[in-house]
């Protein structure tokens, strides 16, 4: 008889089925729960270097305007988890692509369709999903 090499409790199997509740399992079903840009990567309304490049714009975005809420990603100051200074420089230099990256979007026409889905969670019409497309496809050749 040996020994098992894997030390402490053994792992239970995650249960296949949703355990939210009912209301929860309804929306999840209807993709109630997903983010508008999410949703136009997954039945593939936009490529996956689009849907980084969004995300990277509403990470900038959050860089230089902050998030609406606080997260426990972002614990209070003189705490013993107090986070890390910000090197000013990089700070700038993010600041500044997002700055210049909107200055573009609005001289196309496409940042009002971007900032919507993206930041404010909106879902599009056929026309603003085109728009959004179009900078979403400049930003992506952009930023590589």
């Amino acid at each position: 008889m040996a020994f098992s090499t894997r030390r402490g409790r053994p792992k239970t199997p995650q249960p296949k089925t949703d355990r939210g509740t009912p209301e929860l399992r309804r929306q999840r079903a209807c993709g109630h729960t997903i983010e508008p840009i999410d949703l136009y990567a997954r039945k593939g309304l936009i490529t996956d270097a689009e849907h980084r490049a969004a995300l990277h714009l509403r990470w900038l975005h959050s860089l230089t305007f902050g998030t609406g809420a606080p997260t426990s990603s972002f614990p209070l100051p003189d705490t013993a988890c107090s986070p890390r200074t910000d090197d000013p420089a990089w700070r700038t230099a993010r600041e500044k692509e997002y700055h210049r990256l909107v200055e573009t979007l609005v001289a196309q026409g496409t940042y009002r369709a971007i900032r919507a889905c993206c930041m404010e969670h909106q879902h599009l019409t056929l026309e603003e999903l085109q728009w959004m497309k179009i900078g979403l496809k400049w930003m992506s050749d952009t930023l590589g």
